[in-house]
């Protein structure tokens, strides 16, 4: 008898509590290399079809429970992607504890990252990484009560009795749509219409500021998949002390939506005139932590105040700018108002460098690769505002995107540096006790007092040192300060 098998995964919570995993399969592998998903239940094998799963047939989930409602036990669980020859692709495999009474969800993905990738006994390849079988409990996402199937698609072609085979719509889906129990909902390949992204089958609304402006240059936005990755690089920290050292392994962060570009000074624009109120609430960020501002929404530095500024009182030429010289509790305020927050640095980094993007591998040393950018003062740049290079448009600066991006994400390094929602603690040592190498999901590093900092990333312009440019280095400011060659860009 199996210690664990498929189950169908209950909708309602007018039962007792269940002992049991909802395990999400996922995958950035192309269509052409996987075929079929062959999943592996402590050694009971089942193979799902995922015909087209570069479009619709990924993710998807199932469930699986303790059994008799133990919990001191824990499911070896392995999923394998098969091409169209049967040839194995890629796999991985995890053995995941059960939480008495819990429901809690645990993520395999099957990344190119890890193809050709061989590990110890006791191993698997995760992001790239050979990392230890055993997921600790700390790493399950807890599921509500009741709330196992949402969010979450339907196990596809399930030819066991046991599984649950998901829900039917009718009238039939369009292609770009995942059926749900909450019914059609957009998929991988939606565009929800001209104005909304797909995210986790919801359409999510382009920025508020960007109705002035419109889709295009300056204004979009990219989804990123989520995962784990190590936060951190020993040659940024020795080469130029950016506190990117020691490094933390294992952080995680769940699926999010990041500006493409820098916010500019057009779209900071709109939130100034229409008020440019303070949240009503404490900003929400993942696993219900909210983040309330430090200080009040406050002007911007002028130009006329400060010539390295790009804001001024009514619209000029540097519209198409970074916005910068804001506080962070201005910052903040700006990305509520427009349907977000602050990146956590987490997130900063893994857009920047933790995992595979646009065919470049995780731990690069900059978001287009392991090639440093060039620039010459009062000249050009290559690849990055930096260097002092000479700006555009009678500005230190040069229009949001006037670089080349990765996979439709812009100027991560160089133009100005980029506020995000942590306060700044040292790797290892830091008194918030923030970064200790035991990451829970999606880290968040906020500490009480007073003199406290907030990190940037990114660098700016003025940089001159090669390692303040690289992905993983850190720097910080005060909360109240504001700055020419900082600014931010927003999540959601």
């Amino acid at each position: 008898m199996l210690a664990a098998s498929l189950i169908a995964i209950l909708s309602s919570a007018c039962h007792a509590p269940l002992t049991q995993l909802v395990v999400v399969v996922e995958s950035d592998l192309a269509p052409a290399q996987i075929a079929r998903v062959r999943l592996e239940i402590d050694d009971e094998r089942h193979e799902v079809s995922v015909s087209g799963a570069g479009a619709q047939g990924l993710p998807f989930s199932f469930g699986v429970r303790a059994r008799d409602g133990h919990a001191d036990q824990t499911v070896t669980i392995a999923a394998t992607a098969l091409d169209d020859d049967d040839a194995i692709t890629v796999s991985t495999r995890a053995i995941v504890p059960f939480v008495r009474g819990e429901t809690r969800r645990v993520v395999l993905r099957l990344e190119a990252g890890c193809i050709g990738r061989t590990c110890a006994d006791g191993q698997t390849c995760r992001a790239g990484l050979c990392e230890a079988l055993a997921i600790s409990v700390a790493d399950l996402d807890p599921v509500a009560p009741g709330d196992e199937l949402r969010d979450l698609p339907p196990f596809p072609d399930a030819a066991d009795a046991g599984v649950d085979a998901g829900p039917s719509c009718t009238p039939s889906c369009a292609p770009d749509e995942t059926c749900t129990r909450e019914g059609c909902r957009c998929g991988a390949r939606a565009t929800c219409g001209a104005d909304a992204l797909c995210d986790e089958g919801e359409c999510v609304p382009w920025p508020r500021s960007c109705d002035a402006i419109g889709r295009g240059p300056g204004c979009d936005l990219v989804a990123m998949p989520g995962g784990t990755f190590s936060m951190g690089d020993e040659e940024a920290a020795t080469s130029g002390g950016t506190g990117a050292f020691p490094e933390q392994p294992g952080v995680r962060v769940s699926p999010f939506v990041i500006d493409a570009y820098e916010v500019s000074v057009a779209r900071f624009r709109a939130f100034w005139d229409a008020g440019h109120p303070a949240p009503s609430a404490p900003v929400a960020y993942p696993g219900g932590r909210t983040i309330a501002l430090d200080g009040p929404v406050v002007d911007p530095i002028d130009r006329e105040l400060e010539p390295e500024c790009n804001w001024s009182d009514t619209p000029g030429a540097l519209e198409a700018h970074p916005m910068d010289c804001v506080t962070w509790s201005t910052a903040l305020a700006f990305c509520a108002w427009d349907g977000g927050r602050l990146p956590t640095e987490a997130e900063w980094e893994f857009a920047a460098r933790g995992h595979t993007l646009g065919g470049l591998a995780p731990r690069r040393d900059f978001p287009w690769g392991d090639e440093a950018p060039s620039g010459t003062e009062g000249g050009g740049c290559d690849r990055a505002q930096a260097f002092v290079c000479a700006g555009r448009d009678g500005a230190w600066t040069r229009e949001v995107g006037s670089f080349a991006g990765v996979a439709g994400v812009f100027d991560q390094i160089g133009n100005v540096g980029e506020l995000t929602a942590d306060h700044y603690d040292f790797y290892g040592v830091g008194e918030g006790n923030c970064w200790r190498g035991t990451m829970p999901l999606d880290p968040l590093c906020r500490r009480t007092g007073e003199g406290l900092e907030v990190t940037v990333r990114g660098a700016g312009y003025p940089a001159v040192f090669i390692s303040t440019l690289m992905s993983a280095a850190r720097g910080s400011i005060a909360t109240d300060g504001a700055y020419p060659a900082i600014g931010f860009r927003c999540v959601r």
